[in-house]
């Protein structure tokens, strides 16, 4: 999944999916804010496979259970309705300083949504080299 989309959140906290993102996602999707401010939206099984990563820290290691703990509260299992919307909390909106006017991004195996000016700033900090340099530690 890829590509940028402005949408908007209505009165009760809804938002259209897009349709490219809806056939990817699945019937039930999964809410969750884990970096940056944005609310990441995950498919059920690309949310398990990133779970997964997360379990296989230690539990006696602090900085693992807190950040299970942390993940783990912010998560909302939400079915994609009949019109293709999915109903963001306002816990959620709330950690990303979401409003009525957002901003969906593909990101490959999620989604993510954005406060419009939070994500322009975002994306405005990162020039050329960085990606460049960024890419050549990757080895690309």
């Amino acid at each position: 999944m890829y590509g940028e989309y402005l949408h908007v959140i209505d009165a009760k906290g809804r938002m259209f999916l897009p349709a490219k993102f809806r056939s990817k996602l699945g019937d039930q999707v999964y809410l969750a804010k884990i970096l940056d401010e944005c609310v990441n939206i995950f498919s059920e099984k690309s949310f398990h496979e990133f779970m997964a990563k997360i379990e296989n820290h230690p539990n006696e290691i602090t900085m693992g259970r807190a950040m299970k703990r942390k993940i783990s509260a912010s998560v909302s299992v939400i079915d994609v309705d009949a019109q293709g919307r999915v109903l963001i909390a306002q816990k959620l909106r709330d950690l990303a300083g979401l409003g009525k006017s957002v901003v969906v991004v593909g990101m490959g195996d999620r989604v993510e949504i954005w406060n419009p000016e939070t994500y322009e700033k975002m994306v405005n900090e990162i020039d050329d080299q960085q990606v460049e340099d960024a890419m050549k530690a990757l080895g690309m």
